[in-house]
C-alpha cells in the first residue's frame, strides 16, 4: 500500500524497488510475490501513460514459471485491456477483458476475476450503456461484497457511477459516487478518495451547482497534491475553471487552466490538454472588452485566438484518432463561427459534429447539437427549418431526462413561432417552458430528488442481507480504535465453529437489519428536512419582496437604491445558507441581523431590536438547521409590530440548556399568541413549515426538538428548542 500510494508522485523510484523486489521474490522461489511486485509496477505504468507500459506488460507471461503461464498471460491481457482503455480503444480493452474471462476462471483467482468485471462495468458506464452497466453491477455486487475489499468496492460504485452520469443521470451518479467516496476513506489511499470526489463533482456541475462542484473539486485536488499526483490534477483544476466562469474574475479561471494544460502538456496528456485549449477558446470570445482587458487579452483578436486554440485541438485529435475529441472540435468551432456571424459554416460544422456524435452513441450531444443548428436557422431568419429541427428534438429530450435541453428547445419553439405570426403555438410552447421551469425549480423536483436519493441508497442496501456484507457495513462505519477491536473479536468469534457461526450470523443479521432500518428512517428525516427547507425559501422571498414594494410605494427613488443593495445581501445569504443541511450559528445570526436591518429601514425605524448570546456558546463552533428562528422574527416584525402605537421592541436571546440551543424571540406589540389565525384568516405559513421541521429534527437527532408560546402580559414570546 505504501508502494501504491507513491508510485503517483515517483515512478522512477518506485520502479527501481519494485524490480528489485521482483528479483530477491524470484531468487527465493516466492514466485506469488513476484507476480504481484509485476502487476504493481504495471498499474504504475499505465497510471503515468509510460511509452514502454505496452510492450512491458506484453512480456509478462514470458517470466512465468512452469504452470503459471495461464495466469500470467490472464493478468497480461487485464493490464493490456487497461492500456487500450486509457487510450479510449473500447473494443480493444473489450476483447482483451474477454479472453481474460474465457473459462477455466478458477485460475484466476477472485482479485483478477473482480478487477476484470468492474473493467466491463466501467467500460459500459463509458460508452452510455446504462441498463447493461446496472445489470451487471447488480450481478456483481455480492461477489464484491463477499471479498470483503473496500477497494473493489469503491472502484464497482464508481464504475457504475460512470454509467449514470453519461447517461444523464447526475443526481442518481452523485449518490454513487459519494457510497463509493465512503468505502474509499477506509483503504487510505489519498488518490482513491480523490477520484470519487472527482466523480461527485462532476456530477454536481451536471446538476449546476457550480458552488458545491468547486468545494468538491477543491477537496479532491487536496487530495491528489498531498498523493503528489499531477495527472489528476489536470482534471481537477479544469472543472475547477470551468465551475469559477461567470462566478470569479477571468484571471482566476485561467489561473486553473493554464497550469492545468502546462502540465498535461508536460505530462503527455494530449486528449486533456486539447480539452483544455477548446475551453480556452470558447472563453476567449465570450468575455467582453473590460474583461478581455483585465485578463490581458487583446479583444479585437479574439476570434483569431480562439480559432488557433482549435486548431491545436484539432491538431491532437488527428494524431490521436479519438472520435469523441473530433466531434468536440467540430462542435467547438461551430460555436465560434456562430458567435462571429458566419451561420453557414456553423450550421456546417454542427452537422459534421452531429454525425460523429451520433456514431460514438453519445445521445446527449446529438440533442445539443440539433438544436444549436436549429438556433442558427434562427439566426438566418429560417423559421420553418428551425421548427422541423426542434421539433425533432424535444419528444427526445423528454424520453431522456434532458431538462435544460428541453428548455432551450421550448424557448426556441416558442421564438421561431412567434416570428411566422403563430401567437397560440408560440404562447402554448412558452407556457410548456414555464411550467417546465416552475417545476425544476420547485417542490415537485425537490421531492422528487429526495426520493431518488433514498431510493438508491435503499436498492444499494438491499443487498447487505448477508453476513459478509454486513461485516462490510461495519467496517466502512468504524471510526474509531475501539470499533476496530469490536470487529476483530467479532471476526474471531465467527471463526470458533459450524454452531456458534450460524447463530452469530443471524445474531449479527438482525442485527444489522435493526441498524439498517434505524438508518433508513434518518435518512427520510432528513430528506424529508430538505423539502420543507425548499418551501421555506419562496415564503421567505415572497415576503421580503412586499416589503420592497411597500417601501417603493411610501419613501424616496433614492432610498429604495439602498433598500434594494440590503435585499441583495440578504438574499445572498439565505441562499448560501439553505443550500446546507446546518450552519454555524453565527451565520444565522447575521442572517436575522441582516433582515432585522431591513425591516428597520422599510418601516422607517418604527422599533428597535437587541440579539444577545449567551457568552458559554461559540457561534462559530454550534450548528444549526437555517432559517428556523427567523418565522418567528418574522412574525414578531410583521404582527407583533403591526399597528402597534408608538416605537417597538424586538427581543431576541439565545442561551444553552442541558445541551439544547434555546431561542427566546419576544415583541411588546400585538403579536399572535399561540399561532392563531392572522389577520388574513389564515395561519403563518412560516410557523406551521417550522413545525414540520422541527418535528424531522426530533427524528433525526433522536431529541426533543420544538417550539411553545410563553406567556406574557404584552405581546408575544416564544421559546425555540434545537438540540445541538
Amino acid at each position: 500500500m505504501e508502494l501504491q500510494r507513491w508510485y503517483y508522485a515517483d515512478l522512477d523510484s518506485t520502479r527501481n524497488i519494485l524490480e528489485a523486489e521482483i528479483r530477491a521474490a524470484e531468487a527465493n522461489g516466492d514466485h506469488a510475490s513476484a507476480l504481484a511486485n509485476r502487476c504493481l509496477l504495471a498499474e504504475a505504468l499505465i497510471f503515468h501513460a509510460h511509452p514502454e507500459a505496452r510492450t512491458w506488460i506484453a512480456e509478462m507471461p514470458r517470466w512465468a514459471p512452469p504452470g503459471q503461464v495461464g495466469l500470467h498471460t490472464a493478468w497480461a491481457h487485464y493490464y493490456l485491456g487497461r492500456w487500450h482503455g486509457q487510450h479510449w480503444q473500447w473494443q480493444q480493452e473489450d476483447s482483451l477483458l474477454r479472453l481474460v474471462l474465457l473459462p477455466p476462471q478458477e485460475r484466476l483467482g477472485p482479485d483478477l476475476f473482480l478487477r476484470a468485471k468492474i473493467r466491463q462495468v466501467r467500460m459500459s458506464g463509458q460508452r452510455g450503456q446504462l441498463h447493461e452497466a446496472d445489470s451487471m453491477a447488480g450481478a456483481l455486487r455480492p461477489l464484491v461484497d463477499a471479498n470483503g475489499s473496500p477497494r473493489r468496492l469503491s472502484e464497482l460504485l464508481q464504475a457504475q457511477a460512470t454509467a449514470h452520469l453519461e447517461h444523464g443521470d447526475p443526481q442518481g451518479a452523485e449518490s454513487m459516487f459519494k457510497a463509493a467516496w465512503a468505502a474509499a476513506r477506509t483503504v487510505a489511499d489519498p488518490v482513491l478518495e480523490g477520484q470519487c470526489l472527482l466523480g461527485m463533482a462532476s456530477a454536481q456541475i451536471d446538476q449546476g451547482l457550480a458552488e458545491q462542484c468547486a468545494a468538491t473539486a477543491v477537496q479532491a485536488n487536496q487530495l491528489f497534491a498531498q498523493a503528489g499526483d499531477l495527472r489528476d490534477r489536470v482534471l481537477t483544476r479544469k472543472l475547477l475553471g470551468y465551475c469559477y466562469w461567470d462566478v470569479l474574475p477571468p484571471q482566476a479561471v485561467l489561473d486553473e487552466w493554464l497550469p492545468a494544460k502546462h502540465h498535461a502538456d508536460s505530462l503527455g496528456m494530449l486528449r486533456e490538454s486539447a480539452g483544455i485549449a477548446l475551453l480556452l477558446a470558447k472563453f476567449r470570445v465570450a468575455l467582453d472588452s473590460a474583461s478581455s482587458k483585465e485578463a490581458g487579452f487583446e479583444h479585437a483578436m479574439r476570434f483569431q485566438a480562439a480559432y488557433a486554440l482549435i486548431d491545436q485541438a484539432q491538431q491532437v485529435a488527428d494524431e490521436i484518432r479519438d472520435p469523441e475529441l473530433l466531434a468536440q472540435v467540430a462542435n467547438t468551432r461551430s460555436k465560434i463561427l456562430n458567435w462571429e456571424g458566419r451561420y453557414e459554416e456553423s450550421i456546417q460544422g454542427l452537422r459534421l459534429a452531429m454525425a460523429r456524435f451520433q456514431a460514438i452513441g453519445n445521445q446527449q450531444f446529438v440533442l445539443s447539437t440539433k438544436i444549436g443548428i436549429a438556433s442558427n436557422e434562427i439566426a438566418r431568419g429560417r423559421w420553418k427549418e428551425a421548427v422541423r429541427l426542434l421539433e425533432e428534438a424535444l419528444p427526445q429530450t423528454e424520453r431522456d431526462n434532458y431538462h435544460q435541453l428541453r428548455l432551450l428547445a421550448l424557448n426556441r419553439l416558442s421564438f421561431a413561432h412567434e416570428q411566422m405570426g403563430q401567437f397560440k403555438e408560440a404562447l402554448a410552447f412558452k407556457d410548456r417552458w414555464h411550467a417546465l421551469k416552475d417545476s425544476l425549480e420547485g417542490l415537485q423536483v425537490t421531492d422528487k430528488l429526495a426520493q431518488t436519493e433514498l431510493r438508491h441508497a435503499f436498492a444499494q442496501r438491499q443487498l447487505a442481507d448477508s453476513l459478509a456484507h454486513q461485516q462490510t457495513l461495519e467496517l466502512e462505519r468504524t471510526v474509531a480504535a475501539e470499533s476496530v477491536q469490536r470487529l476483530r473479536l467479532r471476526s474471531i468469534g465467527l471463526a470458533g465453529g459450524g454452531v456458534l457461526l450460524a447463530l452469530g450470523g443471524t445474531a449479527a443479521y438482525w442485527q444489522d437489519r435493526k441498524r439498517r432500518n434505524e438508518r433508513y428512517a434518518r435518512q427520510a428525516a432528513q430528506l424529508e428536512i430538505k423539502a420543507l427547507r425548499a418551501q421555506m425559501d419562496p415564503h421567505f422571498i415572497f415576503n421580503a419582496l412586499n416589503s420592497i414594494s411597500a417601501f417603493i410605494r411610501q419613501q424616496q427613488p433614492e432610498k429604495a437604491h439602498h433598500f434594494v443593495a440590503r435585499f441583495g445581501k440578504l438574499m445572498r445569504l439565505v441562499l448560501e445558507n439553505s443550500r446546507r443541511a446546518e450552519v454555524p450559528l453565527a451565520r444565522e445570526i447575521e442572517v436575522l441581523q441582516a433582515y432585522l436591518e431591513l425591516e428597520q429601514a422599510r418601516t422607517g425605524n418604527a422599533f428597535d431590536f437587541s440579539l444577545t448570546v449567551d457568552p458559554a456558546i461559540d457561534p462559530d463552533e454550534v450548528l444549526v438547521p437555517p432559517l428556523v428562528m427567523q418565522p418567528f422574527v418574522e412574525n414578531a416584525v410583521w404582527h407583533g409590530m403591526a399597528g402597534k402605537e408608538g416605537r417597538g421592541k424586538v427581543e431576541i436571546s439565545i442561551r444553552l440548556r442541558e445541551g439544547d440551543l434555546v431561542t427566546t424571540i419576544s415583541d411588546d406589540g400585538t403579536g399572535m399568541p399561540n399561532d392563531r389565525p392572522g389577520p388574513d384568516g389564515g395561519r403563518s405559513l412560516g410557523t406551521v413549515i417550522t413545525r414540520e421541521r422541527l418535528q424531522q429534527l426530533s427524528a433525526q437527532k433522536g431529541r426533543q426538538a420544538g417550539f411553545q408560546y410563553l406567556e406574557r402580559s404584552v405581546g408575544t414570546c416564544v421559546e425555540v428548542v434545537i438540540p445541538v
